[in-house]
């Protein structure tokens, strides 16, 4: 069992199945991430997608050796936000495209507009089911005159705890979908529960499996509750257990994807290249020769992409 019980998995490569070594290496790789020293199975996270989306942001073409070239691009360039999308790019204006280290007056003005106008107007049934459980924090924004308060106290902190707090925020309307953040998102969701993931997807779709570790940050609630900031105390969707992943998911936290027809687990072929202990692998990705990124990217409609620095510092750009 990997993280399921009765389902029988095939390890392969994009090109071939596991050798004994291999298969020994992955499974050692899971029973790592599901013992004390990590939260057992919480760790995990799974991204239902679709074999039509997968074709049109990564320009390949189903009849033509589709699943290579799919391994090709996603374990070299990882799965990106809409915003860096060339088919969603093209449909938002210009001056809602904002920088994934932005925290300016005019995205934080947004962000309260959005919470704003969704309240007021939102037929939803699960957004007015949580406007009705989250009173406080859903009266905040429909009040115009908190809007300064909202911009005034998050700039006054820090950059990180901006951006901290921004996100907080971000993720909500991100979770929200269609009416909330999404055309111009640099978020990416992701699931605990991989029966959630497959409800977004049909049985000649795939699922996406990654990992990830706990925030090494502060959480914002304790700092928005000091500056007198609405706390959300629901959770739209609550059973899809979602997990809201910024800028997207990296390559080197990829652990593979599962075709849903069969049952088999294409596994990163990066995380075999390694010598790394997987402890490492765990706490820091898996090492990836990433020299032809943007090379590779340009082969694709991604029309940006972002990268992370030292204290999980943010930065995107456009493709060349």
């Amino acid at each position: 069992m990997i993280f399921e019980r009765n389902v029988e998995y095939t390890f392969t490569l994009p090109d071939r199945e596991l050798n004994l070594l291999e298969y020994k290496k992955i499974t050692n790789f899971f029973f790592k991430l599901r013992s004390s020293r990590y939260p057992p199975f919480r760790n995990l996270i799974f991204r239902g997608e679709s074999i039509s989306n997968l074709e049109r942001k990564l320009g390949i073409d189903k009849d033509v050796a589709f699943y290579t070239n799919l391994s090709y691009f996603i374990f070299n360039i990882g799965d990106k936000g809409r915003v860096y999308q060339e088919e969603y790019r093209k449909q938002i204006p210009t001056k809602k495209i904002h920088s994934i280290n932005c925290s300016d007056t005019e995205f934080l003005g947004y962000i309260f507009e959005k919470f704003k106008k969704i309240f007021k107007e939102s037929k939803n049934e699960e957004v007015c089911s949580f406007i009705e459980k989250d009173e406080a924090f859903v009266s905040f924004f429909r009040k115009k005159e908190n809007r300064e308060t909202f911009i005034s106290n998050i700039q006054g902190q820090n950059k990180d705890e901006q951006l901290l707090i921004r996100d907080y925020y971000l993720s909500i309307l991100h979770k929200i979908g269609r009416i909330g953040f999404y055309k111009n998102s640099f978020f990416v969701s992701t699931t605990l529960q991989k029966g959630v993931a497959e409800k977004f997807t049909t049985n000649s779709d795939i699922i996406f499996v990654s990992w990830i570790l706990p925030n090494k940050k502060n959480e914002p609630e304790s700092i928005l509750k000091k500056l007198s900031l609405p706390v959300s105390d629901s959770s739209i969707y609550s059973y899809q257990e979602e997990v809201t992943i910024k800028g997207g998911i990296l390559p080197h936290f990829l652990i593979g994807y599962i075709k849903r027809e069969n049952n088999e687990f294409v596994i990163n072929p990066h995380f075999f290249e390694t010598q790394e202990p997987l402890d490492k692998i765990i706490r820091g990705g898996i090492p990836i020769d990433q020299s032809n990124f943007r090379d590779i990217l340009s082969q694709t409609n991604y029309r940006g992409f972002f990268v992370v620095g030292n204290e999980e510092d943010y930065r995107d750009f456009s493709c060349c």
